[in-house]
């Protein structure tokens, strides 16, 4: 739980991998020493997509800087495991997409690469970040690309009765996002997904800001 001047950021968390898929390749972590909190997607049909979400979330959380640098250490890290997994397995390259806020003071530090979602749940949902995906719904950017790596980066000031979903891109089975409003936890956010199809492994962090006890 953060906290800071007259506000605290209580957080959860729950991932489920869905009714199609056979793996769950998503992970999420929270930071040790500094209020930071990660969601990634490990892109189902590339080779070991599971282990490059591990992996960027890890080296996210590890790096030092700012969210920005964070997420070009995680595109490194998870590189080094692409080109030792074609090498080894002649497979193609991993790959995750990215997720990261991080508290400073009264505002909320935000980056995304790929396609998942940063949320806002007021008396609606409001999509925060720019998604990295074309016209039919294909990735542009993720992280364990060679290429030179997109970042969206963002911030918005924190009040208290704010709400914030990190989610996968698993929520583009809920077509009413407005379902989304009466949740009061990760676990109900993907119970909610979890009445569709749910074709998509499905994670989410879920971030509510109150008053100091």
């Amino acid at each position: 739980m953060s906290q800071g001047r007259n506000m605290k950021i209580s957080a959860d968390a729950f991932t489920h991998v869905g009714k199609v898929r056979d793996e769950n390749q998503d992970w999420f972590g929270f930071g040790i020493n500094e209020e930071l909190f990660v969601v990634a997607d490990g892109m189902g049909g590339h080779s070991f997509g599971r282990e490059a979400a591990i992996i960027a979330t890890t080296a996210a959380i590890v790096c030092k800087g700012s969210l920005e640098e964070k997420c070009v250490a995680a595109n490194e890290a998870v590189k080094n495991i692409c080109n030792s997994v074609t090498l080894r397995f002649g497979k193609g390259s991993p790959g995750t997409t990215l997720l990261l806020a991080r508290r400073v003071q009264d505002k909320l530090e935000l980056a995304s690469v790929g396609d998942s979602y940063i949320m806002k749940l007021t008396d609606k949902v409001e999509i925060l970040n720019t998604r990295h995906e074309n016209f039919f719904g294909f990735l542009t950017a993720h992280v364990g690309m060679h290429e030179p790596l997109q970042i969206w980066t963002g911030s918005v000031d924190l009040k208290v009765g704010d709400r914030y979903l990190l989610i996968t891109d698993g929520v583009d089975a809920l077509t009413d996002k407005k379902k989304l409003l009466d949740c009061l936890n990760a676990e109900q956010v993907i119970d909610e997904v979890l009445q569709t199809s749910a074709y998509d492994n499905i994670t989410c962090i879920y971030l509510e800001v109150k008053e100091l006890d």
